[in-house]
């Protein structure tokens, strides 16, 4: 028990030191935490959302689109070995007309007769659907929150107009009347048919399997047997296209936690040295005593692995916090459900491993080599002379490190490889590389700091040369601070910068496609229910009719695939007395119109990149007619589905996918028609429970989901400078620990207490001059593959630029952490007694 309780007395000693380290731990720990839950709950989201509905069924059948198709199509997969029951549903988005205005919900028709095989609905009160009434059954928490409740009547938009069902029983929150947060509504089969208009049809058939049967033996025999145009897949295969949404953010979110770990690895790293440093006549005390070498390092790593483990038991709980207000903000910007969080142990059998090994790791070879040191010398000398040159080993680590990201950046450059296969590798690439730059710093050290001096020097003055003395003294201690400022820095650029530029160009494309003046939908859509309620395409001739309107669009979102790839087909109405908003980056706009109205498709940049095609190519696209080839009229800038998206004029797509209504309708007005027809709009919206948006207000709708979005990430940014804030601390007071008697000798030669703050604030403004130049290059370079690998991911086709603004801040942002670390060092230094100073052996 001696080796522990020495090393927490050791610990206790300098609680400050410990206490900064410790919080440096925590923030590494609740990342590597947070971030991961926080992936997976979101895509458990878009997972559970339909597995909960299918409940027992393992598979479903489909048309491509999600079309209509005859409910016989199921008679002969019902003979297929391993299948238990094949059970005809229509499943489809509505909005359900409340109080306060329209809900999104999933909509689910039923056969009462033969549902049992797939789903248990659990009434909390009143009676099981009729198969032959009109009747509707309803989560009963959702009900309540939409003012309904038994007998009352439910009002729903569907394709065919407003429907009006009584709520004839309630559902107790569980099983599939959970799903999407209990937003879901269970009519009978035939009622279903009639609301969208599909009479004799289904638009799935869900499979329920035999005890024990294997999915992929029954998969494969059923495959054999379905017609052309219709597939299958599992339930959660809907939720695939929406969780493409949050792909990019995930990243991005796994990059900075990497980082943030690495930053704190090298606090720690730079703590533990300078607590060696101070400690060696102790530590040969204990060695002339009779310790032996294994003791001395076991003693030194016990040390560390407290500390990690104090830190490890904070970090883990905070993570778990964070990953709670993660999950549940980006399941709010996706319309997912995600209250129920799941815990998975990978995230925290990984902190557990990193948490104490980390420091442990940081902290073992330093130690290892204090243990081997002649006892003698540092018996003789309390403050060894710093070593004239740094080892070299580091810095040779450091390229090996570095080489290969700086090939993978070249090859990314030079266009050698595609961008969407480095950005798999952006959060891991980023940490290495950063690590390899760390263990050069040394190198560089001496000219980065002169540098920094010069431009220092005149305001300084003898100050500042005092201060660069007392850094080059420690060129360890000041390489490892300069390193956390410099990761920041870099972090800061690279997510930074290429975040700017993506948001500047959703920016420009929210602008193109709200070019109209009015939106009108049935309720704002929800990527999970893929995306939102149809209404009846009727209407837009209703609209077209009224005076002022210039012309109407209808708008679809269709899931759809290209060999095995998911994909979304923007359905729109195109016309040669309009406009066209695509944000073309292949074609002209015209040729691009003529070839949309033949038939042809707009692809989106990212889906081209990913199968290699272009304009001119054609592109199959599985339809409910069997594949289809269809050529590229262009490419366009699209977000939906992160550019896995192309375009498709409505004619051509009712033929070949046949989905029911529409999703938008885009209104323009004649000049100088705005005022009558926003009345016009009003009104008759309001008489049908629609939604209607103004272009601006569309506008601030989605610009401020993109913020939302932002904001995570420039909190995980700021996160990095707090980490890199910590090391800075901790050296300035190792430093005016070591400088006592020389600030008491220049206090009693008249220096005064600001002198004093201003000896201390020029070593901050030194150690942050110095990370700015190779922070500010590095950060450049890892800015454009960060932009490239998003580009690849979510969609996002800009030119790579550097915002000056942002840019210039950034480097006063690092001045500002390195001197606002400073306060609490220069104010003890300032208040340090002179007598005592100088009496200080």
């Amino acid at each position: 028990m001696m080796p522990w309780r020495l090393a927490l007395r050791e610990l206790t000693r300098r609680p400050g030191r410990a206490a900064l380290t410790f919080l440096g731990i925590s923030i590494g720990v609740s990342s590597i935490v947070s971030v991961p839950l926080t992936i997976h709950n979101t895509r458990a989201g878009f997972r559970k959302m339909f597995e909960t509905v299918a409940s027992r069924a393992s598979l479903e059948v489909v048309s491509e689109g999600l079309g209509a198709f005859g409910e016989d199509a199921g008679a002969p997969l019902v003979s297929t070995p391993g299948v238990k029951a094949v059970v005809p549903v229509i499943q489809s988005p509505v909005a359900l007309l409340g109080p306060s205005g329209a809900s999104p919900a999933l909509l689910l028709g039923i056969d009462p007769r033969r549902d049992a095989a797939a789903r248990d609905l659990p009434l909390r009160e009143g009676k099981p659907l009729d198969p032959s009434g009109d009747a509707a059954l309803l989560e009963a928490g959702f009900a309540a929150a939409n003012g309904l409740r038994l007998g009352a009547l439910a009002s729903i938009w569907t394709p065919t107009g407003t429907a009006r069902l009584p709520v004839v029983g309630l559902l107790e929150p569980r099983g599939p009347a959970a799903a999407s947060g209990g937003a879901i509504l269970f009519v009978p089969l035939a009622v279903a048919q009639k609301l969208f208009g599909l009479e004799g049809k289904v638009n799935c058939l869900q499979v329920v399997l035999e005890e024990g049967a294997r999915p992929e033996d029954a998969g494969r025999e059923i495959s054999r047997r379905l017609p052309a145009g219709l597939s299958l897949r599992t339930p959660a295969a809907r939720g695939e296209l929406g969780r493409l949404s949050v792909l990019s953010t995930e990243q991005a979110l796994s990059a900075l936690s990497a980082v943030s770990l690495v930053g704190a690895g090298f606090v720690i790293l730079n703590t533990f040295l300078m607590s060696l440093s101070e400690r060696r006549r102790q530590l040969a005390l204990v060695r002339a005593l009779g310790a032996t070498r294994g003791q001395l390092t076991r003693w030194l790593l016990r040390e560390s692995l407290l500390l990690g483990a104090a830190g490890t038991a904070l970090g883990i709980p905070a993570g778990a916090a964070m990953a709670s207000v993660l999950a549940r903000a980006l399941g709010h910007e996706f319309g997912l459900s995600v209250q129920d969080l799941e815990w998975p142990p990978a995230p925290f059998l990984l902190a557990v491993c990193l948490g104490p090994g980390l420091p442990v790791a940081a902290t073992f070879l330093p130690a290892w080599w204090v243990a081997r040191e002649p006892v003698l010398d540092d018996l003789l000398y309390r403050r060894r002379p710093s070593r004239a040159a740094p080892r070299r080993w580091p810095a040779t680590l450091g390229c090996v490190l570095v080489a290969p990201v700086i090939a993978l950046e070249t090859a990314l450059l030079l266009g050698w490889i595609p961008a969407h296969a480095v950005a798999a590798f952006l959060g891991p690439g980023m940490a290495l590389g950063l690590i390899g730059l760390v263990l050069m710093v040394p190198l560089v050290l001496p000219a980065l700091l002169e540098t920094a001096a010069k431009v220092l020097r005149p305001l300084g003055g003898v100050e500042a040369a005092l201060s660069l003395r007392q850094l080059r003294r420690h060129p360890t201690r000041t390489s490892l601070t300069v390193a956390v400022l410099f990761i920041a820095l870099v972090v800061a650029n690279a997510m930074g910068l290429s975040l700017l530029i993506q948001t500047d160009k959703v920016r420009e494309y929210v602008a193109r496609i709200s070019d109209v003046d009015y939106f009108i939908r049935g309720v704002w859509p929800a990527p999970t229910l893929l995306f939102t309620a149809p209404i009846p395409e009727s209407m837009a001739a209703e609209l077209g009719a009224m005076e002022g309107v210039r012309y109407v669009d209808k708008l679809s979102w269709i899931p759809a695939r290209t060999g095995s790839q998911q994909v979304m087909v923007l359905a729109v109405t195109f016309g040669r007395d309009r406009p066209l908003f695509l944000d073309l980056e292949r074609g002209r706009p015209e040729e691009a119109r003529e070839g949309l109205l033949r038939g042809e498709v707009v692809v989106g940049s990212t889906l081209a990149q990913r199968l290699g095609v272009g304009l001119g190519d054609e592109i199959p696209i599985e339809t409910r007619l069997g594949p289809r080839p269809l050529r590229i009229a262009g490419t366009a800038t699209e977000y939906t589905a992160a550019g896995m998206a192309l375009y498709m004029d409505w004619s051509l797509a009712k033929e070949v996918f046949d989905a029911p209504g529409a999703h938008l309708f885009r209104v323009a007005s004649r000049p100088g028609e705005e005022r009558r027809l926003a009345a016009q709009l009003q009104s008759y919206c309001e008489e049908r429970s629609l939604l209607l948006q103004s272009a601006a207000e569309f506008r601030a709708v989605l610009l401020g989901m993109v913020d939302d979005v932002c904001r995570l990430v420039w909190a995980l940014i700021v996160l990095s400078f707090v980490v890199a804030s910590l090391g800075v601390v901790n050296t300035l007071t190792m430093n005016v620990l070591e400088q006592t008697r020389e600030i008491g000798l220049l206090r009693a030669v008249g220096m005064r207490r600001g002198g004093v703050l201003k000896l201390v604030s020029c070593q901050a403004l030194l150690i942050g001059g110095a990370s700015l130049p190779l922070g500010a290059v590095v950060g450049l370079a890892l800015a454009y593959g960060v932009h490239a690998a998003g580009q690849a991911v979510g969609g996002i086709h800009a030119e790579f630029h550097v915002d000056s603004a942002f840019f210039g801040s950034t480097l006063a942002l690092t001045l500002a952490t390195a001197l606002g670390a400073a306060l609490l060092p220069a104010r003890r230094a300032a208040r340090i007694e002179v007598m005592k100073a100088l009496h200080l052996d």
